[in-house]
């Protein structure tokens, strides 16, 4: 009787399911081999009844945004419709999912240029680092005329003294001859 209670339940669904599309049509004869394995179970199932019936409208109220799932999964036929009653007053509201995941839409299909085409910016780097200018060429007097300071350090270096200036007439007898 688990079974048998079942069958009528997805008739109610009727083309609910028959729009879900030929998709899960191979699911057809999956579900009909089934068969008697879940016959087996007894009245176990059968005594879920009208647990998953009082469901009602609680989820028919979902409303009709995921109503079109549309024809695309049309053609499942009659292999869940012999499901049963037990199913029945679960309603449209897990027959009408609708398209909101049936159209995830191109906002994953077409994620779109922005990770495509990184355009320039990673592959034009442009000329900023490729031309970097006169400012490292020309550093400019800055470095270049560190100015007077540096330069004249003043007359305590430069003069040292007669000392070693005047090394004497030794050496430096260079006489003039005519």
């Amino acid at each position: 009787m688990s079974l048998v209670d079942i069958e009528m339940s997805l008739v109610d669904i009727g083309p609910s399911l028959v729009d879900i599309g030929p998709s899960l049509v191979d699911i057809e004869m999956s579900l009909v081999d089934i068969g008697p394995s879940l016959v087996d179970i007894g009245p176990s199932p059968v005594d879920i009844g009208p647990s998953l019936v009082d469901i009602g409208p609680s989820l028919v109220d979902i409303g009709p945004s995921p109503v079109d799932i549309g024809p695309s999964l049309v053609d499942i036929g009659p292999s869940l419709v012999d499901i049963g009653p037990s199913l029945v007053d679960i309603g449209p509201s897990l027959v009408d999912i609708g398209p909101s995941p049936v159209d995830i839409g191109p906002s994953l299909v077409d994620i779109g240029p922005s990770p495509v085409d990184i355009g320039p910016s990673l592959v034009d780097i442009g000329p900023s680092p490729v031309d970097i200018g006169p400012s490292l060429v020309d550093i400019g007097p800055s470095l270049v005329d560190i100015g007077p300071n540096p330069v004249d350090i003043g007359p305590s270096p430069v003069d040292i003294g007669p000392s070693p200036v005047d090394i004497g007439p030794s050496p430096v007898d260079i006489r003039f001859w005519f």
